[in-house]
């Protein structure tokens, strides 16, 4: 649950990177990259039409929603069924793409 809203996904990704910006110094003199600990998160919302935007109702409380996750700091990704079904390839990767675009913690 985040919030009132039980969401479809959350995916989360985590991951310590070089930071090639920060040396350290290790034995014998030896400088190496510092660490950077990442972050990213993305919400998956898989809609079926028969509750998502078959009335203006229905649409105005799916857009409230997205907006109130995305002000929490969610990227919501919203896929139709037949999207899913006809290419869920090219959805996952969407998603990825988005999960690959980290912050620092």
């Amino acid at each position: 649950m985040i919030g009132d809203y039980r969401v479809d996904f959350l995916l989360e990704y985590e991951d310590t990177v070089p930071d090639f910006e920060n040396r350290i110094t290790v034995k014998e003199g030896l400088e190496v990259p510092g660490t950077l600990d990442v972050k990213s998160r993305v919400i998956v919302e898989c809609d079926g039409h028969d509750f998502h935007e078959k009335t203006k109702e229905q649409a105005r409380k799916d857009k409230q929603r997205d907006r109130l996750l995305q002000s929490l700091g969610f990227p919501v990704f919203r896929f139709v069924g037949s999207e899913i079904w006809s290419d869920p390839l090219k959805c996952a990767d969407e998603v990825f793409s988005q999960l690959e675009k980290v912050s620092v913690l």
